[in-house]
């Protein structure tokens, strides 16, 4: 059995609904709570550059951000891990004619984001954050003349701070970003999720 009341409430929370999401799209200030979050996804290439813990090849970066637009401030978690790994050959011996290249690490960095927005394009963003880094020996050995290189984990782990500043520019609902960081230099594309 259908109930009226339930019918006339159902009626009225829908006619509610259209009316805040209309009055969103025409700027209503007073349809502020049924307007989405404004959410910033990034997604990029770090080079990195130090060299007395050497990550081999470059990072890929990731990050989610919250941008509160009444305070011009960003709030947000950046993940950055090197990418390929360090293959490991399981088995392999050292012989004598192996030769110990030097140390290769590992990365996973996870830090806070603060920004500031500089009108309503340009961001400036301070992150902070911890830097894991896991130790590997690197070797070659010529095998029937074909150099080959491998590496053993030295079980190793370090932890380090990590700081990075960067700076990016919005256009319509993307953006792009330039950082510097501890570790090295690197870019990302921004999407806004809200625009």
């Amino acid at each position: 059995m259908v109930n009226t009341t339930d019918i006339i409430k159902l009626f009225f929370f829908v006619l509610i609904c259209i009316v805040n999401l209309n009055g969103q799209k025409n700027h209503d200030p007073f349809a502020r709570s049924a307007r989405l979050p404004d959410l910033i996804f990034g997604f990029g290439y770090q080079y990195n550059t130090l060299t007395k813990n050497e990550v081999k090849s470059g990072s890929i970066l990731l990050s989610a951000d919250y941008l509160l637009t009444d305070k011009d401030l960003l709030i947000g978690i950046e993940y950055v891990t090197n990418l390929p790994k360090l293959n490991e050959k399981q088995g392999t011996t050292i012989n004598q004619f192996a030769v110990l290249q030097g140390y290769m690490h590992n990365h996973n960095i996870i830090s806070l984001r603060l920004g500031r927005a500089f009108g309503k394009k340009f961001h400036l963003i301070g992150s902070l954050g911890i830097e894991s880094l896991s130790r590997f020996a690197s070797y070659s050995y010529a095998m029937l003349m074909d150099p080959v290189e491998f590496f053993i984990d030295r079980n190793k782990k370090s932890t380090l701070f990590n700081y990075k500043i960067a700076a990016f520019y919005r256009f319509g609902r993307l953006g792009y970003e330039v950082g510097l960081s501890r570790r090295g230099v690197g870019g990302k594309i921004m999407w806004y999720i809200n625009y």
